[in-house]
């Protein structure tokens, strides 16, 4: 069976940047289309290079691709729903391109993509994934998040994701 598509939103990037756990995304997914606004954000806090490293290496591996091919009325649209330019185009390019997952975490563009029936995967999911594959540790890594990057999720939240992946709560 084919991996499916993915299209990515800031946040999920840096976390799993963060985390050193981005490459694995290539497990979980053909490829993961990158749109403009995401790639800005992605750099803005970029203090040492290593954001741009990465985004660089999984562009040439062919894991990342640039997608800046999006309709201008759709996220003029969605931006008036408060979702920020990079969600809104996340989003847009998840259409556009016919691809098959949004990465995101913020409640309005999941809410959104849930809405038209699209495949929503955040953080805490591809966290769940990665563990169940043995590639991370699920909880350290959560709470890394929460300490390091002051990532708010509720302690409900972090057990379903991993129920969700056949695992079960096991603390």
């Amino acid at each position: 069976m084919a991996l499916p598509l993915a299209v990515a939103d800031t946040s999920v990037l840096i976390h799993l940047h963060h985390l050193g756990l981005l490459e694995y995304l290539s497990h979980l997914y053909s490829g993961v289309l990158v749109p403009s606004p995401v790639r800005t954000e992605f750099l803005r806090r970029d203090k040492n290079g290593a954001r741009e490293l990465a985004l660089n290496v999984l562009t040439t591996r062919g894991l990342f691709t640039r997608c800046d091919d999006y309709d201008s009325n759709e996220v003029d649209l969605l931006r008036t729903l408060k979702m920020k330019g990079a969600e809104a185009e996340a989003l847009s390019q998840l259409k556009k391109q016919n691809a098959d997952v949004l990465l995101i975490d913020e409640k309005i563009g999941r809410s959104v993509a849930e809405r038209e029936r699209r495949s929503v995967k955040g953080t805490i999911g591809i966290l769940a994934s990665f563990s169940r594959l043995e590639f991370v540790e699920y909880f350290p890594a959560v709470e890394r998040l929460r300490k390091e990057l002051s990532f708010r999720i509720s302690d409900e939240v972090v057990r379903e994701a991993l129920e969700k992946t056949g695992e079960g709560f096991g603390g």
